[in-house]
């Protein structure tokens, strides 16, 4: 017992407080080849001097037997490099200097197996084990001159005892190399069994995984529907009151009467597309994190158009600051281009909201259109306090505010999603200071220019302007606030509008007049505008009539669903009429109406 802890302590010796599996394995090798080397060198070294009385046998043995042990003590010093570098090179020096002194009665150059396989189980880095693999062909050629031109003058014995070392030589090379093979056999399991635990480690971290993926799942999906359904309930009564704020934005223009109540109705038409825009950011920003990303649906539009159909929205709400948008085109910005429109005027929306958020009031926004090598840009300037440089890249983080912005309240989202849709754009967005105050923001995108001919101008906003009146629309809603906002801003086309409260009502009231275009609420009771889409698709009277589907669900599975169903255009609640009059357009071709 006592012997076996003594080994042990040896075997251990510098091992204490190793926290390194692979460390505390080397050094361990190297102390058991120290060690069981040592003994070898002191029974069979003093063995042969016993029955020889040769003294260079002798020396040579105590010296071998000390460096080995000198060894194993400078591990215990945590003297690592030191230890393993005095095991090697003792091994290679014994090899050398018994290869010579028993050349005659032993073949030492089967010792140099012994010296490589150590170079690899004591060595660590691949320099250390060329040098030592290169010394042992160095002994090896040392020992080949040594028999040429004797230095180390080869013992004569007698033949009883030459007989006793030549019988007994191979017995210690075995012995060494069954050293090596244990101590690779011994790393190999402890490899294998560290493999093992490993796997099972892994093994259980995937499961883990597996789970926490599942719970992930279940929490996003219970998101998607929680925002599907908030969005929906807020988008209808907001729908309503959106839709009212433009019918009165549009009168204003011509009655007097609402003259003195203009900034009111401004407020309300600002603060409602304000909160369409939080929603709209909000689904937009869920789509993104759960990588639900809309296709990319490129056409070619006219750039001028464009952005100032965008900035004459937003002029109304800067006007409540006393802000100016102006609108700056180069010269050589191309005519048309080809990109995705609805994704651009997301991010044009955002980057306008900001600006007019943290602008000083009275004061001024550039908007600036302009060409540059294969890219055109965006630029929007503000004359704000601008953003500390520490913020720069923070403001592109979801959730990120600045408390001062007391006039318009944000989530934080709209630079994020701006970034984020700009990417998929292929494109960068950019912010910097400007040297007199505020911050500029620079959308940049791959310039695709439009070289067909330009499509027809887009249809005028005013319903006035053009006569329906030989058309019929009906008109599908469940929400009567809902029916009185479109029956209003659709009678100014002087087109006959028929209503429904539901499906089943639709379907009735198509059957007795056909009508030319149907605008179909999705979510009704009774009938929902799915099911209405499938019956008015299976009627051979009403199968060919324009469906737009009207809807607050704006998730890309929604749209598809409704359009695979046979709907021919989907506008999002709360409707803006702009973009409804234009699809209104494209399916009853509008006659001017004469002045």
């Amino acid at each position: 017992m006592w012997l076996k802890l003594q080994i042990r302590s040896i075997l251990y010796a510098g091992t204490a407080g190793i926290t390194d599996d692979d460390q505390r394995a080397r050094i361990l090798r190297n102390n058991a080849v120290a060690l069981f080397t040592a003994l070898l060198a002191l029974i069979f070294g003093l063995y042969y001097y016993f029955i020889s009385r040769e003294k260079m046998i002798l020396y040579g043995v105590l010296t071998e037997a000390t460096c080995f042990f000198t060894g194993i003590f400078c591990n215990r010093l945590r003297r690592y490099t030191a230890a393993t570098i005095i095991v090697q090179f003792t091994n290679l020096l014994a090899v050398v200097y018994f290869g010579c002194l028993l050349s005659l009665n032993m073949e030492a150059s089967l010792l140099a197996i012994f010296i490589v396989g150590t170079s690899f189980l004591i060595l660590k880095d691949i320099s250390s084990r060329i040098i030592s693999i290169t010394a042992t062909f160095v002994a090896l050629a040392l020992m080949e001159l040594n028999k040429l031109y004797p230095v180390i003058t080869p013992i004569v014995f007698e033949p009883a005892t030459a007989l006793m070392v030549h019988y007994t030589a191979p017995f210690v090379i075995v012995l060494l190399s069954c050293l090596t093979i244990v101590l690779y056999v011994w790393q190999n399991d402890r490899l294998l069994l560290k493999i093992k635990s490993t796997t099972h480690n892994l093994e259980q971290h995937a499961v883990e995984l597996e789970r926490t993926n599942d719970a992930l799942e279940k929490a996003n999906l219970t998101k998607s529907i929680f925002l599907r359904e908030t969005s929906h309930e807020i988008r209808n009564p907001l729908n309503a009151i959106f839709g009212i704020s433009q019918l009165l934005m549009m009168e204003m223009e011509k009655t007097d009467q609402l003259k003195s109540i203009s900034k009111l109705i401004i407020h309300l038409h600002s603060a409602s597309y304000n909160v369409t825009q939080i929603i709209n950011n909000v689904l937009e920003l869920s789509k993104l994190e759960a990588g639900v990303l809309d296709d990319v649906r490129k056409d070619h539009f006219n750039m001028q158009e464009w952005i100032s159909n965008i900035i004459h929205i937003y002029q109304y709400v800067a006007d409540l600051k006393g802000v100016k948008i102006e609108l700056e085109i180069d010269l050589d910005m191309p005519e048309r281009m080809i990109s995705d429109k609805v994704k651009l005027t997301q991010i044009a929306n955002n980057l306008l909201i900001n600006a007019i958020k943290f602008t000083a009031d009275n004061s001024v926004i550039n908007v600036h259109l302009y060409p540059e090598n294969d890219q055109w840009s965006l630029a929007v300037s503000d004359q704000g306090p601008g953003i500390p440089e520490e913020m720069m890249q923070a403001i592109f983080d979801p959730f990120i505010t600045q408390q001062d912005a007391a006039f318009i309240d944000g989530t934080g989202l709209g630079l994020p999603i701006a970034k984020r849709l700009t990417q998929l754009l292929y494109g960068e967005i950019k912010v910097r200071r400007n040297e007199d105050g505020g911050t500029t923001f620079i959308a940049s995108f791959p310039k695709e220019e439009h070289v067909l001919p330009p499509a027809p101008a887009e249809t005028n906003f005013l319903a006035d302007d053009v006569d329906y009146s030989d058309k019929v629309i009906l008109v599908v809603e469940d929400n009567m606030m809902n029916q009185m906002v479109f029956s209003n801003f659709l009678s100014r086309s002087r087109c006959k509008l028929i209503l429904a409260d539901n499906g089943q009502q639709a379907l009735e009231k198509a059957r007795i007049q056909v009508p030319d275009l149907i605008l179909l609420d999705m979510h009704m009771p009774v009938m929902d505008g799915y099911e209405t889409l499938l019956e008015l698709k299976k009627d051979p009277r009403l199968k060919n009539i324009p469906v737009v589907a009207i809807s607050a669900d704006s998730y890309k599975e929604a749209v598809e669903e409704v359009m695979q169903a046979g709907a021919n255009d989907y506008v999002l609640k709360p409707v803006q009429f702009r973009p409804l009059y234009e699809v209104v357009g494209k399916y009853l071709k509008p006659q001017p109406v004469a002045i």
